[in-house]
């Protein structure tokens, strides 16, 4: 029984720390409510200020792109990412352009399967460089 006990308490005491460092490594991690939603965070020390949908120009029941604002400023050479996902499923996945003018990034994502605005409830950002 006590060899149980001690079994208990230290997955307790692991499962604390594993929790507690997590917290720790997304603690600055910032993001806007959105419409669509927003659901993961990976990365630590980006701010992103305004997510802005537009609409398809040919059909507005159409995502045409996204766009992002952040700060501090990155790189006009990094690698950025959209996805869309609906209930942990991949919807679309592009490829996106990252400028950079008084401080402030805007990555503007152009959606080339242009989903329906109703298909995706989570959307993110991936930044590399």
């Amino acid at each position: 029984m006590l060899k149980s006990t001690r079994m208990i308490a230290t997955a307790a005491i692991t499962g604390a720390i594993a929790l507690g460092g997590g917290a720790a490594f997304t603690a600055s991690n910032q993001l806007p409510a959105s419409v669509a939603g927003y659901g993961e965070s990976s990365v630590t020390g980006a701010t992103v200020t305004a997510i802005s949908y537009t609409l398809n120009s040919t059909d507005s029941s159409k995502l045409g792109s996204v766009v992002f604002t952040a700060v501090p400023p990155i790189d006009n050479s990094a690698v950025a990412r959209l996805t869309l996902k609906n209930t942990g499923t991949l919807i679309e996945s592009d490829s996106c352009v990252v400028s950079t003018a008084s401080g402030i990034s805007t990555i503007t994502c152009a959606t080339t399967g242009a989903p329906l605005i109703n298909s995706f409830d989570a959307t993110g950002l991936t930044v590399i460089g």
